[in-house]
């Protein structure tokens, strides 16, 4: 069997659903199946097709196959799926990461300091005003619009941005490091996510190994859900809109509008979910939680703006309400950058290689490489 038949075989995709990703012939796929030699052609409809990298069919094996901790990673975000070329990138980043960054203590990794005691509303409270204080201990009501920089300046999290995926969002600890990935979105929806999975992170962190791949549904919303996932919605809540903070902006948003209402309004909303970097349906579910609104109000008065107006943000438009603030995701974190170019610059790894892996292009890693270099000259 050649490498690239092998490789075929363990997606574990019938022929025909080969054949119908890549645009071959069905027959030449049987063909390929069967050991017939391939043109560049085919092989890179095979790889586009598949989404699967070009080196991997040279292989002949996925990275999710390589070993017993990625196959359990790989069966964990099988959840829709036979074969995910998300989840096999997403493997094999992991395990190209951990071939670049220094061996790491689990038992000393940050996130050890967390302990979920039960999965309660009350217990993900004090959580996320754990890691407040241990990570913004002069801004305990501030809004965390710098949590991904945060993350990654400090090695907490290494993040990479997800491209044509299903997947909302994932995110794995192995080898004493913790690992997340976003699909790239409205920035007030991605925010979130970063927070929901750091909340996977900080509860879960025991199951080494294992990941968590997670689509749209599953994150935020109203629908009936498992209780971890409740546990960490009501984490990332808490970690990125604090009772108090929030409070105190609408009492000085409707002292500042002379509001005498009794109820919250649109308004309101839309300014404080601008304040704290996120969507509006967050905002509005924050503030049920903290029974500000009544329940249901907040799918309620989202399915109105949407009706009177298109979406949440285009209320906040027509009423010419301040912009948002930019929340900028880091495509890599500095430390495995960092990692990356001297293992490049040491001839452990080509430039090639590193890019394929790690999502950029060659040009991008010659001019962080450029800058390190002088970094470090001077």
């Amino acid at each position: 069997m050649t490498a690239v038949a092998r490789l075929l075989d363990n997606c574990a995709l019938a022929p025909d659903e080969v054949a119908q990703r890549s645009g071959l012939d069905p027959a030449r796929v049987h063909e390929i199946l069967s050991g017939a030699r391939l043109t560049m052609q085919e092989l890179r409809a095979l790889s586009s097709g598949l989404k699967i990298p070009l080196y991997s069919f040279s292989r002949g094996v996925l990275a999710t196959s390589r070993s017993e901790k990625i196959k359990a990673l790989y069966r964990s975000g099988r959840q829709h799926d036979d074969f995910s070329p998300p989840v096999e990138r997403i493997a094999e980043y992991v395990t190209s990461a951990l071939r670049m960054l220094p061996e790491a203590n689990h038992s000393k990794a940050w996130f050890c300091d967390f302990h979920a005691n039960e999965m309660t509303y009350a217990e993900a409270h004090r959580l996320a005003t754990q890691f407040r204080k241990a990570f913004y201990p002069d801004h305990p009501d501030a809004p965390v619009l710098d949590l991904p920089a945060l993350l990654t300046r400090h090695g907490l999290a290494h993040l990479s941005l997800l491209s044509r995926s299903r997947i909302e969002g994932a995110s794995v600890t192995m080898a004493g490091y913790a690992f997340i990935f976003l699909s790239p979105r409205f920035p007030g929806r991605m925010l979130f996510t970063l927070a929901h999975e750091l909340g996977h992170v900080v509860a879960e962190h025991g199951e080494e190994g294992t990941a968590v791949f997670e689509r749209s549904s599953q994150i935020g919303g109203l629908g009936r859900k498992r209780k971890n996932e409740l546990f960490v919605d009501a984490f990332a809540s808490a970690l990125l809109m604090p009772d108090r903070g929030v409070g105190r902006f609408l009492h000085t948003i409707r002292r500042t509008l002379d509001i005498s209402s009794a109820s919250v309004g649109d308004i309101e909303l839309l300014l404080l979910a601008r304040y704290y970097g996120v969507s509006f349906d967050v905002a509005a579910r924050r503030c049920e939680d903290l029974q500000l609104l009544p329940k249901g109000a907040a799918w309620a008065m989202s399915r109105q703006l949407r009706k009177e107006f298109g979406s949440a943000e285009k209320r906040a438009e027509s009423a010419g309400l301040p912009a948002r603030q930019e929340v900028r995701f880091p495509r890599i974190s500095p430390q495995l950058l960092d990692a990356v170019v001297r293992s490049i610059n040491e001839g452990e790894v080509s430039a090639g290689w590193a890019a394929d892996r790690f999502g950029f292009s060659i040009g991008d890693l010659h001019d962080w490489h450029a800058n390190l270099s002088s970094a470090i000259r001077d």
